[in-house]
């Protein structure tokens, strides 16, 4: 008999672990497939910069954030006489 006893709780023992570790990490995967994907986006944005500069140069990097609220003006397109040009604006 005490054999017996003693497999029921030690089976007991080891079933409990392994419930407790899965329970953790079912309560950290959210937070971390978050923390990854924030993770990626900040990459993905500083490299879409980067290519924008075309480089890690400073006076670039105030050129380009000086363009982006410039005016935009698009010149009206060439036709002759006897053609009809429509332009849309999307602005």
């Amino acid at each position: 008999m005490g054999e017996g006893e003693k497999e029921p709780e030690s089976k007991d023992a080891s079933s409990s672990a392994p419930t407790a570790a899965a329970d953790k990490k079912k309560v950290e995967d959210p937070q971390v497939k978050q923390n990854m994907l924030m993770g990626a986006l900040v990459l993905i944005v500083v490299a879409a910069v980067i290519e924008q500069v075309g480089g890690l140069d400073v006076a670039k990097a105030q050129i380009w954030a000086n363009s982006l609220f410039e005016e935009h003006v698009v010149p009206p397109p060439k036709a002759n006489k006897d053609q009809v040009v429509i332009q849309f604006c999307q602005s």
